[in-house]
């Protein structure tokens, strides 16, 4: 069961992207960055959160949602444009076994493009953009506009945690461990891994 969601889920992250590169966020860049995109959102990962998403929505919730996998297509989304932002912050060049995205993008940079080193810059960008996409993949929803603002009320605010969490924990780098307060460390914690939207609300 767990593998046919994972499946349904990149199915329609698939589509999301298919969408996007048609007639929305992806429709007038770069058909490199479009492929960089592509490539890093469908390649091989454990999708551990949308797939307990699904999972969860199914074992607790009392009617069907038409609109289950699309919304966890977005919560996918939302994770990755978190991802490509922590690897840069992380200075990281590997992700899922790949090249993190500012690192793929570096690499083509520097093959094709006389040296010139703006993976990092790009990428910041990129990730600005599946947000976006996210956003429109949960408004594409057929639903009440009233759950849908409130979904997107509270992943606003999620969003807006985490990174109150990322910024302080950029401003302890350096500190000595033992000179950070247990309470300040598991406050650090609790934001950087805000919960999303709980699955009878964000299953729209």
């Amino acid at each position: 069961m767990i593998f046919k969601i994972k499946k349904r889920v990149e199915r329609e992250l698939a589509s999301c992207l298919h969408r996007a590169s048609k007639n929305g966020a992806l429709k007038n860049i770069s058909p490199f960055i479009r492929r960089e995109i592509a490539k890093f959102l469908l390649r091989d990962g454990k999708r551990i959160r949308p797939t307990l998403f699904v999972l969860s929505y199914l074992g607790f919730a009392k009617n069907k949602a038409s609109g289950l996998y699309k919304s966890a297509a977005s919560l996918e989304l939302f994770h990755n444009f978190a991802l490509i932002h922590d690897d840069i912050i992380d200075h990281s060049d590997s992700r899922r076994g790949s090249p993190s995205m500012h690192a793929a993008l570096n690499l083509h940079l520097n093959s094709c493009c006389g040296g010139v080193s703006a993976g990092e810059a790009l990428a910041i960008v990129i990730g600005d953009m599946l947000y976006s996409m996210g956003v429109e993949a949960l408004l594409a929803i057929d639903e009440k506009w009233n759950r849908k603002d409130m979904v997107l009320r509270d992943l606003a605010a999620s969003a807006c945690d985490t990174g109150c969490g990322q910024i302080s924990e950029i401003l302890v780098q350096g500190t000595p461990i033992a000179k950070i307060s247990r309470e300040k460390i598991l406050r650090i914690y609790r934001l950087l891994t805000k919960s999303l939207p709980n699955g009878g609300d964000f299953a729209i």
